[in-house]
């Protein structure tokens, strides 16, 4: 009886595990994709903007937890740029790549933060594919508020 219920118990956890692996390498390769394409979209907003691309990106995930497709760049830049402008050319490139959000009230790529310091331009964003994207902008939106 008591090998019985130690066996069924190792069952039970031996599921868990390969349920939670699966699902942390199937995020994985969602926020690999995710950060391949905001990149290349980031590339070509940049381009518009004559700004240098940033080699790659870093997914701020971390922070905010599994499943948040946001990613932080960091590009030379003299001048300013607002994050409206940045915006509108990462909107402008998501319309010609025609890429979509996966909800309709938001665009498929947002600036999240925006900052200048020491000639860089720092910025975040994120690529609205996922409730947990969602969720993190509004978020932050409300934060800002």
């Amino acid at each position: 009886m008591v090998i019985g219920i130690i066996v069924l118990l190792l069952m039970v956890i031996g599921v868990v595990w390969w349920r939670l692996t699966r699902r942390k390498r199937a995020m994985t390769v969602l926020l690999r994709h995710s950060q391949r394409v905001t990149d290349r979209v980031v590339t070509q907003a940049l381009a518009q903007l004559n700004l240098e691309a940033p080699a790659s990106s870093q997914a701020v995930a971390d922070v905010w937890g599994h499943g948040v497709m946001a990613f932080s760049y960091h590009v030379p830049a003299p001048e300013s740029i607002s994050e409206e402008t940045l915006n509108a050319a990462l909107a402008t490139v998501a319309d010609d790549e025609t890429i979509a959000s996966s909800d309709i009230s938001y665009p498929a790529f947002v600036v999240t933060d925006l900052w200048h310091r020491d000639n860089k331009l720092n910025f975040d964003v994120a690529f609205i594919t996922n409730q947990a994207t969602i969720d993190y902008v509004e978020d932050l939106s409300r934060l800002t508020e």
